[in-house]
């Protein structure tokens, strides 16, 4: 009788950890103080992203699985803000973070 022995090869698929890289930016418009403009890799669902405004969960933002782009708009009141994006993949995590400080407006006498 013939015996055939079949040893599998391990096939090793590369794993890549997510990035993110992102930018604020003052702008002056009437529903927003702050724009964000960043991108992600390594990562396909908005699911996977945590963008946090001083430290509560913010899901105000846009995110295109498409090119990794995301967008968001902030209304931002005088103070110190705290933004952090992080994301997370199978192989690992990023995160960014940034903060802002808003002046009081100077009203002229």
């Amino acid at each position: 009788s013939a015996r055939i022995s079949y040893n599998p090869t391990e096939v090793v698929v590369p794993c890549t950890p997510p990035t993110v890289a992102f930018r604020l930016q003052e702008v002056n418009s009437q529903d927003a103080t702050h724009e964000l403009r960043g991108s992600v890799s390594g990562i396909e669902r908005k699911a996977d992203i945590s963008l946090t405004l001083d430290g509560k969960i913010n899901n105000e933002f846009q995110f295109y699985p498409l090119n990794g782009e995301l967008n968001a708009k902030f209304k931002l009141a005088p103070g110190t803000h705290s933004i952090v994006i992080s994301v997370k993949n199978a192989c690992g995590t990023d995160n960014q973070g940034t903060s802002v400080t808003i002046e009081e407006p100077c009203n002229p006498p």
